[in-house]
């Protein structure tokens, strides 16, 4: 994972192109400005995730970069808090929009009641019936 990845990968540099590895295909590159990035770095990219209300233009901005057509966009109004822009780039579709779960606060700052089953609460009741006795060792 390569935050901030048009610093790290920045297209004014090609003496780079020799020092990438020839499989990236676990590499996540986390950029606002796709079109600062390396080309060649940006050639390994199969699946782009866009968020916020420039979405849309941040596929534009890769596809510029390449000198590659950019996808028809289907219509689908600005995007929500809950939602990014998907575009599987070699598929010949069409960017959709995904609803995304936002992450939850860890359970030591929700009240008993929103807690999960398995809590530090939870863990911690069960480390003290254990110390006490009350329940058995596993």
């Amino acid at each position: 994972m390569i935050d901030e990845a048009h610093h790290l990968l920045p297209a004014s540099r090609k003496d780079m192109v020799q020092s990438l590895p020839a499989d990236m295909d676990a590499s996540v590159f986390i950029t606002v400005h796709p079109e600062a990035m390396l080309c060649e770095a940006l050639k390994t990219i199969e699946v782009i995730i866009a968020v916020g209300e420039s979405a849309a233009d941040v596929i534009a901005n890769f596809c510029k970069a390449l000198d590659e057509a950019e996808p028809e966009f289907e219509e689908f109004g600005p995007l929500g808090s809950d939602q990014v822009l998907g575009w599987f780039r070699k598929s010949g579709r069409a960017p959709f929009v995904v609803k995304v779960d936002r992450p939850r606060p860890p359970d030591c700052f929700l009240e008993p009641t929103e807690q999960a089953p398995f809590s530090m609460r939870y863990y911690a009741d069960r480390m003290e019936r254990m110390r006490t006795g009350l329940v058995g060792h596993y």
